[in-house]
């Protein structure tokens, strides 16, 4: 299905979204579908849409959360509130192999900074400030 062209891929989108609601009545189960089974650009969903303004939210938190100089310091302020009961119970942030505890729901969002301040505190054993290091650079590369 991705060996097409974006006009083909809309065009297959919208096939498929009919077949999923003309399906519905006599088939219980289409209705759990939410989005067709394919790879689709945010362009074509709003669900797709939403995921992505959701995934740039959480990776700036994580960021504010892990880089000292951030310039992602908005976040707590401006999404803190939003974002609180809205993250599931099971989500976490967990850095493979770290003494340092978790980052569960909604604490990515805080405003405090567990692991920026045990760095400053000097608790950080120097593997995990070399993990910490590694986590940083592979991020900085995908942007």
């Amino acid at each position: 299905m991705d060996q097409i062209n974006e006009k083909q891929r809309a065009a297959r989108v919208a096939s498929i979204y009919a077949h999923i609601f003309s399906r519905a009545q006599e088939f219980r189960e289409m209705n759990a579908a939410i989005e067709p089974p394919m790879h689709i650009d945010s362009a074509l969903s709003s669900n797709i849409q939403f995921a992505d303004w959701i995934a740039a939210s959480v990776s700036r938190a994580i960021d504010y959360q892990l880089e000292r100089g951030s310039r992602y310091d908005w976040v707590p302020q401006a999404l803190g509130s939003h974002m609180h009961h809205r993250i599931t119970y099971e989500s976490k942030l967990r850095l493979w192999q770290s003494s340092l505890g978790d980052l569960n729901n909604f604490d990515v969002f805080k405003a405090e900074r567990p692991y920026l301040d045990r760095l400053q505190i000097g608790s950080m054993s120097p593997e995990d400030l070399a993990k910490l290091e590694r986590i940083k650079h592979a991020s900085m590369k995908r942007r």
